[in-house]
């Protein structure tokens, strides 16, 4: 079988250090109300169901796609593991643009895993993207696996930047 038609999962990490104790990173990391202020592209998210943060949660964003003018994706996020202060897992269904219909092709999750160093706390935040079919090209893959390490990379530095405030 070809590599598009059952691709390995794309397995891309990055990691920052956060001038914050990890209580404090994680408070603002799993804040819904707070995501629009650190991920890059974030236009919304909105909280789906009551009650505090945990397994289960469910939110819905729209992020702007990098490097595509005027282009969105909206997706549903389910916190899968929660354990503060240390890590977040999610799962995300991204769907096509302008719709609430899940993208053909694309499965996703994505955690976060928070460990006290220097004064402050390492953030590693890890995407896992299964392609199928035409996404799942070498070609394809290699140009989303960059374009989320550069996304992710701009996540945790505004994560970092936020926390730097809350310390001035």
């Amino acid at each position: 079988m070809s590599e598009a038609t059952h691709p390995r999962p794309l397995v891309v990490e990055v990691e920052r250090w956060v001038p914050a104790a990890p209580s404090e990173a994680f408070a603002a990391l799993a804040d819904p109300d707070l995501l629009p202020r650190w991920q890059a592209g974030l236009r919304w998210v909105r909280r789906d169901t009551p009650g505090p943060s945990g397994p289960g949660t469910r939110l819905t964003a729209e992020r702007a796609l990098p490097g595509r003018a005027g282009l969105t994706v909206r997706y549903a996020t389910e916190v899968r593991a929660w354990e503060p202060p240390h890590r977040v897992v999610l799962s995300l269904t991204p769907c096509a643009p302008g719709s609430t219909s899940p993208l053909p092709g694309v499965q996703a999750s994505g955690a976060y895993r928070l460990t006290a160093a220097r004064d402050g706390t390492l953030v590693a935040a890890t995407a896992e993207l299964a392609l199928r079919g035409p996404l799942g090209a070498a070609l394809v893959r290699r140009r989303v696996a960059g374009e989320v390490r550069r996304a992710l990379a701009a996540d945790l530095d505004g994560l970092a930047a936020l926390a730097a405030v809350g310390r001035e």
